[in-house]
Formats: structure tokens, C-alpha cells, sequence
């Protein structure tokens, strides 16, 4: 029987995963994969202004970029969104 904080963090994960929009899930995920620096780029998931933001900013110039109305604060949240979704996907 699982421990306690087993069964409540499966519960967790799922109410996250539950959450998660289908058109931001991976499909067909190699997970043998050890290299994935790549996939946010390649999965075709991300838009190009999504790639932009996730690839090339650092934390300081996003901040600067939603203050001089470059990006909405949720545009960079569901850029963010998706990459994170990714890594949980690959189950690291």
C-alpha cells in the first residue's frame, strides 16, 4: 500500500495534468530521449513569438518587455506554460 504523500502527490499530478489544455500535451513522446533542448522548438506547439520569448529573454528583459507593452504578462505566462508542460511530459 502506498505511503500517505504517494497517494496525495499521484492526486496532485493529476489535478495539475487535468488542467493542462490538449493542445499544449506533446503526442508520440520519446522518452528514451536524453537531449531535449530541442523539442520545444521542434514539436511545433510553440509559436514563433512563443519561442522568441522562451529562447532568447532572460527574466530581467521579460519583465522590461511587459512593461513597455512588448508582450502581455499572458502571453509570457502560456509561453512559459507550454515549455513547462513539455518537461513534465518527458517525465525527467
Amino acid at each position: 500500500m502506498p505511503a500517505q504523500w504517494e497517494e496525495i502527490s499521484l492526486r496532485k499530478r493529476q489535478e495539475r495534468d487535468s488542467k493542462i489544455p490538449d493542445q499544449w500535451r506533446l503526442q508520440n513522446i520519446d522518452k528514451s530521449r536524453t537531449n531535449v533542448t530541442s523539442v520545444p522548438r521542434e514539436c511545433g506547439l510553440l509559436t514563433n513569438r512563443e519561442l522568441d520569448i522562451t529562447e532568447n529573454y532572460d527574466a530581467k528583459d521579460i519583465v522590461d518587455a511587459i512593461a513597455r507593452q512588448k508582450w502581455t504578462a499572458e502571453e509570457v505566462t502560456v509561453a512559459f506554460c507550454k515549455v513547462c508542460d513539455f518537461v513534465n511530459s518527458l517525465k525527467l
